[in-house]
């Protein structure tokens, strides 16, 4: 691809490969053909926000990144999805924990039950991400505010949305999502409650991708439950009720 993405949902996808571009430092480095593809405003270059955990004597190891820019859609809150692990088996294994062991909590004023870690990895970026959305919103007051995310990305994506309409009215409100590959954001609660009338959510997945089935459904739970070794690791998640969220 060259050149500007012909629809909303290829420059939304292309805002959420941009993300990738951040890099642990917390500096932008625009990746091709992305950067392209979204069609950025070239007055006003998207700016980065990331955070993470203190980490002892290495300092802040900033897992948790986004970007904020516009382009001719509106403003655009892109969420970087999570980072490639090493290729030995321990760090492939704790991958695949921090998406199973996940169990669902109660957030703010959200309703249901949100992924507390995907809940927890939105606030380290959250008064950021206020800070920024409202200097674009200064600088384009007429514009729509859209988010977006692949794989982590996509549920920080869809939480985030929530968290503005609900424990912030005064920040400028979504007016829709786009994910990417995302695991499942919360419980069947949250779904139901979600503003999908004022804030559509339309999700793309692979059909042969594990990452948009995780944290499991409760039917995926009893379509695994005699498979050796898989089974088990997946029963942890039992009553958990996590569900996908949009179209």
């Amino acid at each position: 691809m060259s050149g500007e993405g012909n629809t909303i949902e290829c420059r939304m996808m292309c805002a959420a490969g941009c993300a990738y571009g951040i890099e642990p430092s917390g500096t932008f480095t625009p990746p091709a053909p992305f950067t392209e593809g979204v069609g950025w405003d070239s007055t006003h270059p998207p700016v980065t926000v990331f955070g993470g955990e203190n980490q002892g004597k290495n300092g802040l190891i900033d897992i948790n990144a986004c970007l904020v820019g516009k382009n001719q859609d509106g403003i655009i809150i892109a969420f970087r999805g999570t980072l490639p692990p090493a290729h030995t088996v321990a760090s492939v294994l704790d991958w695949w924990q921090d998406i199973i062991d996940a169990e669902p909590k109660q957030e703010g004023s959200i309703p249901g039950k949100v992924h507390h870690g995907f809940w927890n990895a939105i606030q380290t970026l959250w008064d950021n991400i206020q800070w920024h959305v409202s200097a674009f919103e200064e600088w384009f007051p007429e514009d729509k505010l859209y988010l977006t995310g692949h794989s982590k990305g996509g549920p920080m994506a869809s939480i985030c949305a929530a968290q503005i309409h609900f424990d912030n009215s005064k920040m400028l409100q979504p007016d829709a999502v786009y994910t990417f590959a995302s695991p499942h954001p919360g419980d069947a609660d949250f779904v139901s409650g979600f503003p999908l009338a004022s804030i559509p959510v339309t999700r793309f997945e692979n059909y042969l991708d594990m990452v948009p089935q995780l944290p499991p459904t409760a039917e995926f739970i009893k379509a695994a439950e005699h498979v050796p070794l898989v089974g088990k690791l997946f029963a942890i998640a039992d009553g958990w009720d996590y569900e996908p969220l949009g179209k």
